[in-house]
């Protein structure tokens, strides 16, 4: 697999496969991209969701489609969706953030309804890949997709 610089900066210097470089000699070390440094901002994506995808482009993994509305009647949306794979697969990732500070996700009442929204996605046939941010930054949940996306199981 051959990445530009650009590719391998927006991996960031945590990432396994550019610490593997660094570690043969192929890759002087590297400062962390801007935007894994800026702060959330509302509306906008988490650093985590934003960092997962740039992982995504930089591998050369299929896009896939964002805040994808997977429901016939609820809101309910995906962080990162595969809707179309072959064989009639379908492969949907959530960025699971503000585990450790008291996050929507771990309150009572958004926990409920994520566990309502992760049900109707297997009972529609999806399959549902959940990760934290410290998981996305460590490169944990982009090799589990690609593992995923190539038959393969278990991470990296």
């Amino acid at each position: 697999m051959r990445l530009t610089p650009r590719e391998l900066a927006a991996l960031g210097r945590d990432h396994p496969f550019v610490r593997q470089l660094q570690a043969k000699g192929i890759l002087p070390g590297q400062s962390a991209p801007a935007a894994a440094k800026a702060g959330p901002r509302p509306g906008v994506a988490s650093q985590g969701e934003e960092q997962f995808a740039l992982q995504l482009r930089a591998l050369r993994i299929p896009p896939p489609k964002r805040e994808f509305r997977f429901h016939p009647k609820r809101a309910f949306r995906f962080d990162f969706a595969w809707p179309d794979l072959p064989c009639g697969r379908r492969l949907a990732v959530e960025i699971e953030g503000g585990i450790h500070s008291g996050g929507r996700h771990v309150r009572p009442q958004g926990y409920k309804r994520d566990l309502e929204k992760y049900n109707s996605a297997v009972a529609l046939g999806w399959t549902l890949l959940r990760f934290s941010s410290a998981m996305v930054f460590s490169g944990e949940a982009v090799q589990s997709v690609q593992n995923w996306l190539n038959g393969t199981s278990g991470p990296g």
